[in-house]
């Protein structure tokens, strides 16, 4: 047996890893990652773990693997010589709207800042529902060493830092503000919207903005778009309507979507038609003045209908126009939680060393939609990290922090990337979803950002992708499985039989598979 080495700019130039459940492919990815970070000195890239199952999160707590076979004994003692595990992760959280709303009852936010109190409580919860049994499993005593400290960040946002054993675990919350965004940007959001009602969201949106000076709420949107479609269902229009009526159905509408809050120390009264901070409007102004708007666009009821099954969808995943109360002078003021910049996050993982791990597998516990709501911080999270490195390379800096490159790990790719089948709106769906990622994949090389596609089924993982990586990792997997893969028909044939954590690399950096 002799080592090999896979050249860094391998990685800038996509690669796409596949495995069936148990062969080694998450193995893989932590002892790369565990590489990259033992052994690059002053240039170390930025990498980030798109984590569905929360296999990530466990990279500080992961042990390197040990010889087992003699014959291979001295291969894996330079392969690993200087090499264990990282130091620190930043887990970026997301944020669930009814979660929130379950600590804030317990919470006591007149007399500090509410948004770092959240994130302290959330970060509590997720520590001891996925990190304690781990660290309890290995090694008990270490949660006698365990510190917590909340961190003031840049732009009002805040950190909060779990330290144990020498390891650090620092939480940034996530929640996606769509207030901050072009309709063009929100729209990458909502793969498959037919193009009538796609046209209709960005012409009435920007719209509100002009005259108002800020972004509707999501949540003021659908309110708008259901009181319509209420009158064209009773043969009016919205104008016609008594607007005792109108009010009060905005209102119920309001209401239920902020579901949780009805049974709280601050009811759905109070955070409807109190000003939300920074707008000085409230819930239901903001709807009113929307639904005026397209009034005036006189919407067709399908392209409405079709918006509303979007914008639906979108608040059904609970991590969108999180709202939150916050201290305001001697009362609480409602307000939309920011947004942490995707930049941000990066320079703190530049400077402080440490992997960042965008746990999407929490929500599986978190959100009733957990699908929608991992594909569109997923989504979310690759648009704005090809926005950052593209200001940067567009002002020319020569800083550090621009020329650093950005190592994206995509597990489970085929949940993001799927293959055109189902309805003609699924379909429609996955080629707007691979026109994304083609483009952030072609810009990426370009800019220095690698993206590492992980997968158990690449049968259900669009073409796209495996056209995109010119470096593929076959560990053992059913031949059916590999259709798309351009493998010689002997490698295939042996492929189902491969030992855990063999492998067949293809790529244009050998002459041949190996």
């Amino acid at each position: 047996a002799i080592p090999v080495y896979l050249p860094f700019k391998v990685f800038l130039q996509h690669v796409l890893i596949i495995g069936t459940t148990g062969s080694g492919k998450t193995t893989l990815l932590k002892n790369m990652a565990s590489h990259v970070y033992s052994r690059v000195d002053g240039d170390t890239p930025a990498t980030v773990f798109i984590d569905l199952n929360q296999d990530f999160i466990q990279i500080l707590f992961d042990p390197l693997p040990h010889p087992q076979d003699p014959d291979s004994a001295a291969v894996r003692a330079r392969l690993y010589e200087g090499v264990g595990p990282v130091r620190g992760v930043i887990v970026v959280l997301p944020m669930v709207d009814y979660v929130v709303e379950e600590l804030v009852e317990h919470l006591d936010l007149e007399g500090g800042d509410s948004w770092c109190m959240i994130a302290r409580a959330t970060a509590e919860r997720h520590f001891n529902e996925s990190i304690r049994p781990i660290v309890e499993a290995l090694d008990p005593a270490m949660i006698d060493s365990l510190r917590v400290n909340t961190v003031g960040s840049r732009r009002g946002l805040c950190r909060v830092e779990y330290v144990l054993g020498g390891r650090t675990i620092v939480y940034i919350p996530y929640a996606v503000n769509t207030m901050k965004s072009t309709s063009a940007t929100i729209s990458k959001l909502m793969p498959g919207l037919t193009l009538l009602s796609l046209q209709l969201f960005k012409r009435t949106r920007e719209k509100y903005r002009r005259i108002h000076g800020f972004y509707p709420p999501l949540i003021a949107m659908a309110a708008a778009v259901d009181s319509y479609l209420s009158a064209i269902a009773s043969k009016t229009t919205p104008r016609d309507r008594p607007h005792g009526i109108l009010a009060g159905e905005i209102a119920e509408f309001l209401s239920n979507r902020l579901r949780v809050l009805e049974a709280g120390r601050h009811g759905p009264e109070y955070y409807i038609g109190v000003p939300v901070a920074g707008l000085g409007k409230s819930l239901v102004d903001i709807t009113v003045e929307y639904l005026e708007i397209l009034e005036e666009a006189r919407p067709h009821r399908g392209t409405l209908e079709a918006l509303y099954r979007r914008l639906s969808s979108l608040l059904d995943s609970g991590v969108l126009d999180i709202i939150y109360p916050e201290a305001g002078g001697d009362k609480l003021v409602p307000r939309v939680a920011g947004e942490p910049e995707w930049g941000d996050v990066l320079e703190l993982a530049i400077d402080l060393n440490y992997p960042i791990i965008l746990d999407l597998g929490i929500l599986n516990v978190w959100s009733y939609e957990s699908g929608e709501a991992s594909r569109l911080i997923a989504y979310r999270m690759l648009e704005r990290l090809k926005e950052w490195k593209h200001m940067l390379w567009a002002r020319r800096s020569g800083s550090p922090l621009a020329r650093r490159k950005v190592i994206v790990v995509i597990d489970e790719a085929h949940q993001f990337f799927p293959q055109e089948k189902g309805t003609g709106e699924e379909q429609e769906a996955s080629r707007q979803v691979a026109a994304m990622i083609s483009s952030i994949a072609r810009l990426g090389r370009a800019r220095g950002i690698g993206l590492v596609f992980a997968t158990h089924s690449p049968k259900d993982l669009h073409d796209i992708i495996v056209q995109l990586a010119n470096t593929k990792i076959v560990l053992r997997t059913e031949k059916n499985q590999l259709e798309h893969i351009d493998l010689p028909g002997d490698v295939k044939s042996y492929v189902p039989r491969l030992p855990d954590r063999y492998m067949v690399v293809a790529s244009y950096i050998y002459r041949d598979y190996i």
